[in-house]
């Protein structure tokens, strides 16, 4: 499995959070990696390989990451696909800070 600059130990949610962004933020410089962050992120964030309790939401969020693996063509066909991708990232950045912003208050 590579390694990726935003890899480290998970032990609480707001770490996850953390992960889930700067891995996001990644992507986003290094968009041809797409695919192969979005498994990475999957792999990862195995609810069995971390130590702090698991819910529905961050369930809901691991597998936004694995849909990017394959996001499909957009339904208007004079959408870019490239941008249709980065809009799909984005989206993604957009649920993460939202549930990040919940948690603080």
């Amino acid at each position: 499995m590579k390694k990726y600059p935003f890899d480290r130990i998970l032990s609480n949610e707001a770490e996850l959070l953390d992960f889930f962004i700067e891995a996001i933020q990644y992507r986003i410089a290094h968009k041809g990696q797409s695919v192969e962050i979005a498994v990475h992120v999957f792999d990862k964030t195995h609810p069995s390989s971390l130590s702090f309790p698991w819910n529905k939401v961050l369930d809901e969020l691991r597998f936004e990451f694995i849909a990017l693996e394959a996001p499909g063509m957009p339904e208007d066909d004079n959408k870019d696909p490239d941008e249709y991708d980065d809009e799909l990232w984005r989206r993604l950045l957009f649920l993460v800070n939202d549930l990040k912003k919940k948690q603080t208050v």
